[in-house]
């Protein structure tokens, strides 16, 4: 144990055997101050010895003696023997975090010195909590003790769900008080979703009467809109898609999904085929020969949700030509 003191007498300079811990131990050492008096000074053992104390608040008294030897004044306080290390929780209010999400991380840590009644309410004070996760984060909590102790820290961190790896995650933890003194490593696990649904494209068609459409008329006609998507935990609220192209009254249609198989659902829209002839509705050529005729593509949006939440969303450009002739009869023949 070290111990310091700041010791004056009016018109005397202080010497180390006029300051005393307890019965009879002479400080080992007094020079002048820059704060006026004496700074005296003692390391109890001696001579860098040990000696194993009891874990428990130990009261002790400081005389300062005058120089014929008589009591001029005393101090008395306490030094606590701590022997215990913080301890620590940590949770998740949630085992599942999507890309809505950030990763809420709950902590509780506590300081105390012994198990002695004397030690009640006193502690070497927290120093930190560090946070690390096998996906590169890091985090440290300090705490400011320049003021006062800290006990006891209850409270939560918010971190980004995208510093860490899609599916499972573990956050590990430990607390560190003023003596370095480190806690039982605790750790929480939860789960990581940020990958929504995903659309395929290449599965999307626009059918009449079991036939694939590349060509729409001057009248409407009913057809049927596909495609499939691939998600584990499709919402089949969710699916929407922007027909406005094909029908400027088709703006928000929710689809009718099903699941094909494992984790693959078809989805189905039933529309009228009637782009009309707004310039924002149709861009393709009005041409009167469909041999020559040139297909301009049109923009389809399809946007699905997971029950997570992750929302995707696809943009699909179909080709469709105007066919508004009929047939021609090009040759006529008789045979008699």
């Amino acid at each position: 144990l070290d111990f310091s003191v700041i010791a004056s007498i009016s018109n005397d300079t202080i010497t180390n055997n006029q300051v005393v811990l307890g019965a009879g131990i002479v400080f080992d050492t007094c020079a002048p101050s820059i704060n006026n008096g004496s700074e005296c000074k003692l390391r109890f053992p001696s001579n860098n010895g040990t000696e194993q104390f009891e874990s428990k608040a130990i009261p002790f008294t400081i005389k300062l003696f005058n120089d014929n030897g008589t009591q001029d004044d005393s101090k008395v306080s306490t030094v606590v023997i701590d022997d215990k290390s913080p301890t620590l929780k940590i949770s998740v209010p949630q085992q599942k975090f999507t890309s809505k999400h950030n990763v809420i991380l709950n902590y509780e840590a506590k300081d105390f010195a012994c198990e002695d009644p004397s030690c009640n309410n006193k502690c070497a004070g927290l120093k930190s909590i560090e946070f690390n996760s096998s996906s590169g984060f890091k985090q440290i909590v300090a705490f400011n003790t320049s003021n006062a102790l800290v006990c006891a820290a209850n409270s939560s961190i918010t971190i980004e769900s995208k510093l860490f790896n899609e599916g499972q995650n573990a956050i590990f933890a430990k607390a560190n008080d003023k003596f370095d003194q480190v806690s039982q490593g605790q750790s929480v696990a939860f789960s990581i979703d940020t990958k929504g649904p995903v659309i395929l494209i290449n599965s999307f068609a626009i059918i009449r009467k079991g036939f694939s459409l590349s060509t729409y008329g001057p009248n409407p006609v009913p057809i049927d809109v596909f495609i499939n998507i691939s998600a584990g935990d499709l919402d089949l609220n969710s699916v929407f898609g922007d027909f406005s192209v094909l029908n400027p009254s088709q703006k928000n249609d929710k689809a009718e999904c099903t699941l094909a198989h494992d984790h693959l659902y078809a989805c189905k829209w039933s529309i009228d085929l009637n782009p009309g002839t707004s310039s924002n509705t149709i861009t393709s050529s009005v041409v009167s020969n469909q041999t020559n005729a040139t297909a301009k593509p049109k923009t389809i949006i399809i946007n699905a949700t997971d029950t997570s939440g992750n929302s995707e969303s696809a943009s699909i450009s179909k080709s469709l030509i105007l066919d508004d002739k009929g047939p021609r009869v090009l040759s006529l023949s008789t045979q008699f």
